[in-house]
């Protein structure tokens, strides 16, 4: 049973590896001018296991935006230089706190829930507070583990509870009446059970059962045989890619005939690559970025251009790194608001006076939920692309 994504989708780091633009990696030799000279972005986020590809992928739209940024309009102070360190998980805050020695302006892209409630412990306000680090993009729906956030902290994603309420708006339309969940046996698993369960209950839909899997797995067999007789009408699943790619997969052969949709926390560009066309046919999944191939978007449009210029000829663009591309667009753009120098100070000052709304192109961004987010489900075709 597969724990991760195979090699062509994910692109994982060996264990420990730093991730450098390459046009900057020999000038980050610790005291040298250009590391002077340049503002680095930190980012901690997994690039191995199971979040290993969606580790890679938020890297990955950063560092285009960086890219193009520095090439077309660079950023007072910079260039700006993306330094990616692999996650070790329960020593987040060890690894920010050595790499603080490179001057970092800005931390960037964390996935998940766990590294926020790291960095929150351990001093009033957390550890970004105390340091006055500034955090721009979490790729979690939490709302329990985020609060409060910090002056200097901005999400960019919708929450859980956004997720669940567009799924049960659609299941309304399709007349689902019994439904199933998926999910993981930790905090974020209870977390979106608590959602479902609420959600059910208010639109009279039966929720015929919870099924959880090991955090950090794929084992989703027991739950797919389980799901595939009992006649349900819809299975939302709220798991990680390969997850969600191996429950269709084995769910489909049990006979299980129900409408699948998964949370954005699984990357939808990704499942059919996981495990082939015909087992990801079907699947609805939920998203919070628009179509990155879009060409009545502004964004998706400029997004693609950056993408032929500076991202891997062999690789799609995928909603992942659309959603870090939005963000890292919002922090280069509090960057130039930050002056001639920015430091991280004088950017954590900036993030903390943002409206609930920005505009990144012509994309309205919602500012740590205050204001409504971009919200819609798309469906693997026959050939598993997503058709949106």
């Amino acid at each position: 049973m597969p724990k991760t994504l195979p090699p062509q989708a994910v692109r994982p780091a060996a264990p420990g590896r730093l991730w450098r633009c390459a046009a900057l990696a020999g000038s980050l030799m610790a005291g040298s001018p250009a590391a002077l000279a340049q503002l680095t972005v930190l980012q901690v986020a997994p690039l191995t296991g199971v979040d290993g590809g969606l580790g890679y992928h938020v890297r990955l739209g950063a560092q285009i935006a960086f890219d193009e940024a520095n090439a077309q309009d660079p950023v007072p102070g910079g260039p700006v230089s993306l330094l990616t360190l692999d996650e070790q998980r329960g020593q987040v805050v060890q690894q920010v706190r050595q790499a603080l020695a490179r001057q970092p302006v800005a931390l960037f892209g964390l996935v998940g829930r766990h590294s926020v409630q790291e960095l929150a412990q351990g001093t009033p306000g957390g550890w970004l507070t105390q340091w006055q680090l500034p955090l721009v993009g979490v790729f979690s729906g939490s709302v329990q583990a985020l609060a409060p956030l910090p002056a200097g902290v901005v999400l960019t994603r919708g929450s859980y509870a956004d997720e669940v309420e567009s799924v049960f708006r659609h299941l309304g339309t399709i007349a689902s009446r019994r439904v199933a969940l998926v999910t993981t046996d930790d905090a974020d698993g209870e977390e979106v059970s608590a959602l479902v369960r609420q959600q059910a209950q208010a639109e009279k839909v039966g929720l015929l059962g919870v099924h959880t899997h090991p955090t950090g797995s794929a084992e989703v067999m027991a739950a797919a045989q389980t799901l595939a007789g009992q006649g349900v009408d819809a299975v939302i699943l709220a798991s990680n890619t390969a997850a969600v790619a191996n429950f269709a997969k084995l769910y489909t052969q049990a006979g299980g005939r129900a409408q699948l949709i998964a949370l954005s926390s699984a990357e939808a560009t990704q499942l059919a690559a996981v495990v082939g066309p015909q087992a990801a046919r079907g699947v609805l999944i939920s998203q919070l970025v628009p179509n990155p191939r879009d060409p009545k978007r502004l964004l998706s449009r400029e997004f693609l251009a950056a993408y032929k210029r500076w991202g891997p000829a062999d690789l799609s663009p995928t909603l992942a790194m659309t959603e870090s591309y939005i963000a890292a667009r919002l922090l280069l753009d509090s960057l130039r608001r930050s002056g001639p120098r920015p430091t991280a100070a004088g950017v954590w000052r900036t993030l903390a006076g943002l409206p609930p709304q920005v505009q990144v192109a012509d994309l309205p961004v919602a500012v740590n939920r205050r204001a409504p987010g971009y919200r819609s489900l798309s469906m693997i075709g026959r050939d598993g692309a997503l058709v949106y």
